[in-house]
């Protein structure tokens, strides 16, 4: 190895030696938290495998540039909550300082056309997405948060959560099984000419 080579080897090494050792150092802090009611499960504490809900969603729902977040509860309900402006809580908090969700909108997902009927409404599958075509939403575009629920029963609700539509694909009744796997995707194709998006669900069953 030449002279020129080796310190130029040495140069190199220092060199990153030194950036790692300044190096940005990051640190993660709790800057809010959101507890459900885990008694709302069969067993008081947590969900089983047949109880489990969608995952929440980190999404701009209403085209602001600002992100809600979108949480599923086993009431049923969906909940639209601001994570960009947490408040110091008052009555709503478990412990003295602790900061709170702002909650932007709140919305059921029992049956209101039979009594409130909660059995088969817990929701298993949710998604946000676009129905309309770029071409046409503006800057401050909307989405839309689609539901599946263990009936089977899809829900469209606006950024609002505001019931768009409601359907039924799936009319047979499923006794003793719940969704192990669903997936909704949401797109803004059209299969007939005066269609608005295009929802598709899919989901695989499993008995008790």
């Amino acid at each position: 190895m030449r002279a020129r080579d080796a310190g130029i080897f040495l140069v190199s090494g220092l060199a990153i030696f030194l950036a790692l050792e300044s190096g940005t150092q990051y640190e993660v802090q709790q800057r809010w938290a959101l507890e459900l009611k885990p008694t709302l499960y069969r067993n008081g504490r947590f969900a089983q495998e047949d109880e489990r809900l969608p995952k929440p969603i980190v999404d701009d729902l209403d085209g602001d540039g600002l992100n809600e977040l979108l949480v599923a509860t086993r009431d049923p309900k969906l909940k639209l909550l601001d994570p960009q402006h947490p408040v110091v809580g008052l009555h709503g908090a478990q412990h003295p300082g602790e900061m709170l969700l702002r909650m932007k909108a709140e919305t059921t997902l029992l049956s209101k056309g039979v009594g409130n009927v909660r059995s088969g409404r817990q929701p298993v599958a949710m998604a946000t997405g676009h129905i309309t075509p770029a071409s046409s939403r503006g800057k401050q575009a909307k989405k839309v948060v689609v539901v599946l629920t263990h009936d089977w029963t899809v829900m469209c609700f606006d950024h609002h959560l505001k019931l768009l539509w409601e359907s039924n694909p799936v009319k047979m009744k499923y006794s003793h099984a719940f969704h192990r796997e669903a997936t909704i995707s949401i797109t803004p194709t059209k299969l007939r000419p005066f269609d608005t998006g295009l929802v598709v669900v899919g989901a695989s069953m499993q008995y008790e």
